[in-house]
């Protein structure tokens, strides 16, 4: 069986093994390979809604609040259906105290989501 680097190695234009690289460097704390890593990922596949999360997580572990709405965005633009993008852009208006357009954003997203549009936040 092939390592992560061998594989890089024989084809460096698999966005999932630099994705997978990435997650395992941002477990360890290597957060400038992952985000190379990532960033290699969607540049071979720019609609791979994953790797655009995950880099989001990434920025806001490094305070980049813009980046990482800009991350989430794009998971969304690519897998409408991403709820977890959804929250995580929500709470990231929450701690940017930006509480009114929180609110709004998650409102919009609840009745998006079938199964949800009973709910309303106040």
């Amino acid at each position: 069986m092939l390592s992560l680097s061998e594989a890089l190695e024989l084809n460096s234009q698999l966005p999932e093994i630099h994705y997978n690289l990435a997650v395992i460097f941002q477990t360890w704390g290597e957060w400038d390979f992952a985000a190379h890593h990532y960033q290699a990922a969607i540049a071979h596949q720019p609609s791979y809604a994953k790797a655009y999360f995950n880099w989001g997580v990434l920025n806001v572990n490094q305070g980049r609040y813009a980046l990482a709405a800009a991350c989430y965005q794009q998971a969304i633009a690519y897998q409408p259906d991403y709820l977890n993008a959804y929250l995580n852009l929500g709470s990231l208006l929450l701690h940017q105290k930006d509480e009114e357009s929180a609110i709004i954003f998650y409102q919009r997203q609840l009745n998006s989501f079938p199964l949800m549009q009973d709910y309303t936040i106040t």
